[in-house]
Order: C-alpha cells, then structure tokens, then sequence
C-alpha cells in the first residue's frame, strides 16, 4: 500500500490530479491502521507522516483538477 501511495502522491505532485491524490490519501490511512493494530510501529510512523502530509497538501489544494 506504501508503495502505491507514494506512486500516486508524486503523479499527483507533477500533475495535480485530484484521482491521484484521494486514492494515495485513502492508502496512507488503511496502511497506517493496518501497522498501527499489528503494533508495527515503524511502517505506522511512515504512513502516519504521509497521511498528515497528505492532509495538509492535498486538502488545501485549490488547483487539484478532477
């Protein structure tokens, strides 16, 4: 899931597709409470910062076309 959200992250990043960035968006939390309920604290601290990243970029993006 981490891989496919940072792939859609960086597309939404050069092309501001709102597609790409609510699919990379929605990854980041499952990957996130998927690690968090294994206890696996590692891969839920990379999500957890892509999905705060995510909230705060993606959120606020006014250009985001759909």
């Amino acid at each position: 899931m981490g891989r496919a959200g940072r792939a859609l992250k960086r597309r939404w990043l050069l092309e501001h597709r709102l597609s790409d960035a609510t699919r990379a968006f929605a990854l980041y939390q499952k990957a996130y409470s998927l690690a968090a309920a294994r206890g696996d604290h590692a891969q839920a601290y990379y999500h957890g910062i892509n999905v705060a990243f995510m909230e705060l970029a993606y959120r606020s993006d006014s250009a985001a076309q759909k």
